[in-house]
């Protein structure tokens, strides 16, 4: 949220997208069968496979989002002969981050 400077839009969408997230990541916590096991202690057994799936999605929808909002904006700021500390950041770190992910 630092590269669009805290803009309206930016930050309301991924604050939709993260509480989408977390409710999955709550939901998905609840649908997991767990057992017990004297050598290892608790052992997940089985997660309901359309909770687990939509969780995926949406951890990589939210990534793919951050990486396309990431990617617009330092286009735009390089393109504008602007190479201040955080955009050489973003480029060396953040979007090589991303991009492996």
């Amino acid at each position: 949220m630092a590269v669009w400077e805290n803009t309206k839009p930016v930050v309301i969408g991924l604050s939709v997208l993260l509480a989408g997230q977390f409710g999955l990541s709550l939901k998905s916590m609840f649908g997991i069968k767990a057992a017990y096991n004297d050598q290892s202690g608790c052992v997940p057994t089985s997660i309901e496979s359309d909770v687990g799936l939509a969780l995926f999605l949406m951890i990589m929808l939210v990534d793919f989002v951050i990486l396309i909002l990431t990617v617009y904006k330092t286009y735009v700021e390089y393109k504008s002969n602007y190479h201040g500390g955080l955009i050489k950041l973003i480029f060396r770190d953040g979007l090589v981050y991303f991009v492996v992910v």
